[in-house]
């Protein structure tokens, strides 16, 4: 009886936890629930699903393979264990690892703000491409895809600022070269670029997204302005930076734990939010006593279209001992794509968070390195 309300109450902690988007709290209960009961199919599939969104594939895959046996918990296990197969393959040694050998690249940046755009070549055409975190792969404009011979193929529909949808097709380039390096067979998804006003006079031809980081040890170097390649396997540069526990989850998003105005929550690290440092969801500002300043509301364009900016000033935002004041926010009334999450996610960390310092990308590591 004692043992079984253990168990209970393990469970209902994980489950509390994950939840309320506290990934380390949910993973301890988890892995007690584990230990109380080795069996439990409930207990092994919240523990395999965190140890994915950490990368950490043979645990996950044990925990699963375990979840997988009871028909309550089979269908969610499978799914996970999918996931840590495409996840493995995402993270082998492969052409990304020959193609740039040991060798570190960096690539200025043509512009720093309000997001950062570089100049690369996608089969041997010049093209500008800006980057920002919040995008799977590689993103090219459909127009410029098929003036450089690449085929595009429907892909179903992606969720965008604002909660907004569109229609999303993919393709693979034949090279992409990026730092003097040709990547071979890149994939990349189709979405009209060109609209964007992120480069002024530039026209932005694609975007650069974490399914390409995640094959480098990247760093965006904002304080002096150009991105950096570095082998995956490569040591970070820890000095006076604060280091902050990094999740997974999908196919590109990624989380990490902070606060805003002292009230902790669970951030998406989306670099593209062009002009500002945070966008939050309605619930957050409240909880954070923050009201958006309605007055000077104004029209932006997402990858789903039109959607309405509202800005708002965040006291404090804090990611680890990473602290910036006064942070320039914004609030998009018409809904939030944070909220096909299953999880809370109070909301996305962003350009004017990071941009003072770098920002590196561990994948190795799991962990976000941020020059305070």
């Amino acid at each position: 009886m004692i043992a079984a309300f253990l168990l209970a109450s393990a469970l209902d902690r994980g489950a509390a936890a994950y939840k309320a988007g506290d990934f380390e709290a949910a993973q301890a209960a988890y892995a007690q629930a584990v230990t109380d009961d080795p069996k439990s199919a409930a207990a092994r599939l919240g523990l395999g699903r965190l140890e994915l969104y950490r990368n950490d594939f043979d645990a996950a895959e044990r925990d699963l393979d375990v979840a997988a046996i009871d028909p309550a918990t089979a269908a969610d296990a499978r799914r996970y264990l999918d996931q840590v197969k495409m996840r493995r393959a995402a993270f082998a040694p492969g052409p990304y690892d020959a193609a740039i050998g040991t060798r570190t690249l960096r690539i200025p940046f043509a512009q720093r703000d309000p997001l950062p755009v570089i100049a690369v070549a996608v089969n041997g055409k010049p093209a500008h491409f800006v980057i920002d975190t919040g995008a799977p792969d590689l993103i090219v404009d459909p127009a410029f895809a098929k003036a450089v011979g690449a085929t595009l193929v429907a892909d179903g529909v992606g969720t965008f600022a604002g909660g907004r949808q569109a229609a999303v097709s993919r393709t693979t380039l034949a090279t992409f070269a990026i730092g003097g390096v040709d990547f071979p067979d890149v994939p990349a998804a189709a979405l009209p670029t060109g609209r964007l006003q992120f480069g002024g006079t530039t026209r932005i031809d694609g975007i650069v997204g974490t399914g390409f980081l995640l094959h480098f040890l990247a760093t965006l170097d904002y304080a002096d302005s150009q991105l950096i390649l570095a082998p995956r396997g490569s040591a970070p540069d820890l000095g006076g930076t604060t280091a902050v526990p990094m999740w997974f989850v999908g196919d590109h998003f990624l989380f990490a734990r902070g606060a805003l105005n002292d009230v902790p929550m669970l951030f998406l690290v989306d670099t593209g939010l062009a002009g500002g440092g945070l966008n939050a969801t309605s619930e957050t500002l409240k909880s954070a006593g923050i009201v958006p300043d309605t007055a000077h509301a104004s029209q932006g364009v997402g990858g789903g279209g039109p959607v309405t900016a509202i800005p708002f000033v965040a006291a404090r935002v804090a990611l680890g001992d990473a602290v910036r004041t006064d942070v320039r926010g914004i609030y998009t009334p018409e809904g939030s794509p944070l909220a096909m999450f299953p999880f809370a996610v109070g909301g996305a960390v962003s350009h004017g968070f990071f941009s003072p310092g770098k920002l590196t990308f561990d994948f190795r590591g799991m962990r976000l390195i941020v020059t305070p």
